[in-house]
């Protein structure tokens, strides 16, 4: 009976010991298998995830419109389109090439593709005789360029009769008074069609409106409109629902004579899957992982003519302007977008003291590194953003000036960007592709600096930027920017955009440059900064350009 007692204890034992054993093992195993299952959960997300690059593919679109431009090309650029490609979540667009005569056709498109090339953007003639190029980065396709002789185009121009002139005339001063501003608005050259018998020309308007304009009002002023001066007029709808568009068709006499097509975007344009990326290519965090992953090297073409003409002295304009006996050119760089990184740990207060640093309002070291930067010499400036496309109703940084804002409002956010850099002499945009192509806008803006006696700098982020002659125009000490120095952000393309600053500064006296807050950019100007002195240049903060 003892030995019995005796055995049940030791059991009794083995289950205590037992218990606990078995308890933990299923515990480890119930966790290895939700880890398990995170795991597949975050790898399906990962493979399915679109990935918004809309931002850079935009400013590749900057690239071909610099090349188009410098070739000195009539074309007409049919607009943007968001899609979905691949993957990526990117900015297409089209555009209309009009070369000037057959005789040259094929030497001017010759050089057209090689430029296209050697900015990094590859093209594909989608198999057909016809040219139509297709530009891809990396097999994604951004955009399309449709190849026409100017002649024939601008034979028609004069062929149109009067009264389709006038009708011409009418309808696109409304539509740019009321509804549309130039950057939204595409107009077609004139195109002979015929029902048989007859045969006329017929322009295309392509709009491309922000989802909060009524269609029914803009078609009632149209009709209204031309029913005063052409009373056998009438227009005619139709909606494609595939591509999203509405085209509004005029007759006059049943010769169809002008079609107003009509696209709509929605600013708030999400997907479920899509990327958290939304700040601009200029910015490197978090920007710079998908631009290492998928389009490095970024080249961005220089739309600076005298930056160009730098680049092509001979040697013999190289050795004139470096025997030049003159005072020592002043040099100027400024540090775009800083306020992202804590400043504590921001290798760029480490360069020297000589340049500017520009800071971002509402960034969470907003006020950490203008303090930091002050202790340590730098000069201060607000880098103040702006609207850079259209249709926008909520900028992405709180101060983000709009150009549908009133004069009150523009000066409100103004003075709460300054206040959050109290020690700020200078401004200069950040984005502003929009706001800094209107005058009303940027003089409420000007009107603020020059209060407070700030200089101004013109980043000049877009081709036709009014803001350097309105601040100049205001009684401001204005100044644009020569170069970007990081667009091409490789460290052979930095020190190359160096001495291509140093050159403009021998050539005028003075020059700006302005790079960002990038680890690749601080390496190289930490680097090259203090050979400046040496080489016969003055390093200079800008409010020292004005003396």
């Amino acid at each position: 009976m003892s030995a019995i007692a005796g055995s049940t204890r030791e059991i009794g034992k083995e289950k205590n010991i037992v218990s606990p054993f078995i308890i933990i093992s299923l515990c480890a195993l119930t966790l290895s298998i939700f880890s398990l299952l995170i795991l597949i959960i975050y790898l399906n997300y990962q493979n399915n995830r679109i990935i918004d690059v809309r931002d850079i593919s935009k400013q590749y679109h900057e690239t071909i419109q610099s090349i188009i431009k410098e070739m000195n090309l009539e074309s007409d650029f049919r607009g943007y389109k968001e899609l979905t490609e691949k993957k990526y979540l990117l900015v297409n667009g089209e555009y209309d090439i009009y070369i000037p005569s057959v005789e040259i056709y094929d030497k001017t498109l010759k050089i057209l593709k090689k430029k296209v090339y050697e900015s990094g953007i590859g093209i594909d003639t989608n198999g057909k005789t016809t040219q139509t190029l297709l530009l891809q980065i990396n097999g994604i396709n951004i955009a399309k360029i449709n190849i026409n002789i100017k002649n024939e185009q601008k034979n028609n121009e004069k062929t149109v009769e009067k009264g389709d002139r006038e009708i011409y005339s009418l309808v696109k001063n409304l539509l740019l008074t009321h509804y549309v501003s130039g950057t939204e608005f595409v107009e077609s050259l004139p195109e002979p069609i015929s029902d048989g018998s007859n045969m006329w020309f017929h322009k295309k308007y392509s709009l491309f409106l922000s989802m909060d304009i009524d269609d029914n009002t803009l078609l009632s002023d149209m009709k209204r409109l031309l029913s005063e001066k052409f009373p056998s007029s009438d227009i005619k709808t139709n909606i494609d629902k595939e591509k999203n568009v509405l085209e509004h068709s005029i007759y006059i006499d049943d010769r169809n004579i002008l079609t107003i097509s009509i696209q709509k975007f929605s600013e708030n344009f999400s997907n479920e899957t899509t990327s958290t990326i939304k700040t601009s290519l200029s910015t490197n965090y978090p920007v710079k992982k998908i631009i290492e992953e998928y389009f490095e090297p970024v080249i961005l073409f220089r739309e600076n003519q005298d930056i160009q003409e730098e680049q092509n002295l001979n040697e013999e304009e190289k050795n004139n302007i470096d025997n030049k006996e003159t005072q020592k050119p002043k040099v100027a760089i400024i540090l775009d977008d800083g306020g992202f990184r804590n400043p504590e740990e921001d290798p760029a207060l480490e360069l020297l003291n000589k340049i500017n640093i520009s800071i971002l309002p509402d960034t969470r070291y907003t006020k950490e590194l203008a303090k930091k930067a002050q202790e340590k010499g730098f000069e201060i400036m607000l880098h103040m953003p702006m609207q850079t496309k259209q249709g926008v109703k909520k900028g992405s940084f709180p101060c983000e000036l709009l150009i549908n804002m009133t004069e009150k409002e523009i000066e409100e956010k103004t003075k709460n960007a300054l206040e959050q850099i109290p020690d700020a002499k200078g401004v200069n945009n950040h984005t502003g592709g929009v706001f800094t192509l209107k005058e009303v806008p940027l003089k409420s803006f000007m009107k603020v600096l020059k209060e407070k006696n700030m200089f101004f700098v013109d980043s000049v982020v877009v081709g036709g930027s009014k803001a350097y002659q309105v601040a100049k125009d205001e009684g401001l000490s204005a100044i644009q920017r020569d170069i970007f120095i990081d667009h091409e952000y490789t460290t052979s393309k930095i020190k190359e955009s160096l001495e291509i600053l140093k050159k403009i500064a021998k050539k005028r006296g003075k020059a700006i440059g302005i790079g960002h807050f990038r680890d690749l950019t601080i390496k190289v100007l930490k680097e090259e900064l203090p050979k400046f002195e040496e080489q016969g240049f003055e390093l200079v903060h800008v409010s020292e350009m004005f003396e």
